[in-house]
């Protein structure tokens, strides 16, 4: 079968991303579509359980992994489009997951595609992956990462308007529980016992945003945010017991029985651990991958990042997080992507595994 060599129109190829539904759990179509077209182009690729990968170049010790996912969030309520109809106007490419990370997803397939493999000195893996938003246990990079040979340094594709992102937070989920004394909430004023919802009011008020004692260069402090909340089982019964979810973002150093200490003293309440697995990731100023990445853009900021991804998979080698887009557009109604900034994500992305593997 004759392959097709004509170069990929990198908008009409994220438009035809953009109009294949891919909520997270969903992803089997633009799979498909990716495998279709890889294949198209003459790429070596391959299904991996339910992710796409695509090899270029021979593995002799050295081997480069480029990552994005093509699941997207739900449609938020306020679009004021169709969220899978893609909307070229004004130098801007609207759709859902046009951002976040469908144009990462884009500009690392077309950079393969222009990547000659027998110029490469070493293999790159280009591993595009499923559920990142959901960050469901062993489905995505998470399953795959073990399975794609020892891998020197990693590129993950997120919107960061092509600043190099050299450190990432962690997620450590707690649950806190306060206790009360159930009772009809007509004589409750008469009757001693404590209301477990005001309990845990006391308590997140208790709680500062922030956790004292940590701070990164890149990443500032350990932020605590209350998430959700659930308390009591009647309109007219007093609560007996409440729980809230706490979201905390980690930097390195700031252990997790420290800070299940600090919220429990804090609280006086019952504390455990929802999870524990994302742990921050940061990479040396000096490695190579970010070396290459100041060398191809020199004017880029070097910074850290508060978002989860998935270079929480990849922290134990070398790992930058760099795309197209801007965080700031993610999950949001009419999230975007400008031409411009697809055209250079490519160009990045080409030069970068250039660079590396050169």
């Amino acid at each position: 079968m004759k392959k097709n060599r004509s170069k990929t129109d990198p908008v009409a190829l994220l438009c035809d991303f953009v109009r294949i539904p891919s909520i997270s759990g969903s992803e089997e179509k633009i799979a498909s579509y990716v495998i279709n077209h890889a294949d198209d182009r003459g790429l070596r690729v391959e299904r991996a359980g339910r992710n796409v990968v695509i090899r270029l170049g021979t593995y002799n010790g050295r081997r480069l992994l480029m990552n994005s996912h093509l699941d997207t969030v739900r449609v938020q309520d306020t679009w004021k489009t169709d969220p899978f109809e893609p909307l070229v106007s004004d130098g801007r490419i609207t759709g859902l997951g046009a951002n976040d990370a469908k144009g990462c997803v884009t500009a690392m397939l077309c950079a393969a595609e222009a990547v000659s493999a027998h110029s490469l000195n070493g293999e790159l893996v280009l591993a595009l992956t499923v559920e990142e938003e959901t960050a469901k246990t062993g489905a995505g990079l998470e399953w795959l990462i073990n399975r794609l040979g020892t891998i020197d340094a990693a590129v993950i594709g997120e919107p960061t308007g092509l600043d190099i992102c050299r450190a990432q937070k962690g997620l450590l989920i707690l649950e806190v529980e306060t206790s009360g004394t159930a009772r009809h909430a007509a004589h409750a004023h008469n009757i001693k016992g404590k209301n477990a919802v005001i309990e845990a009011a006391r308590s997140i008020l208790a709680l500062e945003d922030r956790i004292p004692g940590y701070d990164h260069e890149l990443l500032g402090s350990v932020t605590c945010q209350v998430t959700t909340i659930q308390g009591g089982k009647s309109k007219n019964v007093i609560p007996d017991s409440c729980r809230f979810t706490l979201d905390i973002r980690t930097v390195h150093g700031a252990e997790t029985d420290e800070i299940v200490r600090f919220v429990t003293e804090r609280t006086g309440a019952g504390v455990s651990i929802l999870s524990n697995r994302m742990k921050p990731m940061e990479t040396d100023e000096n490695s190579g991958i970010v070396q290459a990445a100041e060398k191809i853009r020199p004017g880029a900021d070097i910074i850290g990042s508060a978002t989860m991804s998935d270079a929480v998979w990849t922290r134990h080698v070398p790992t930058i997080k760099v795309g197209p887009g801007q965080t700031e557009r993610s999950h949001t109604a009419n999230e975007y992507i400008s031409v411009n900034e697809l055209n250079e994500g490519v160009d990045f992305y080409t030069k970068l595994i250039r660079e590396f593997l050169g």
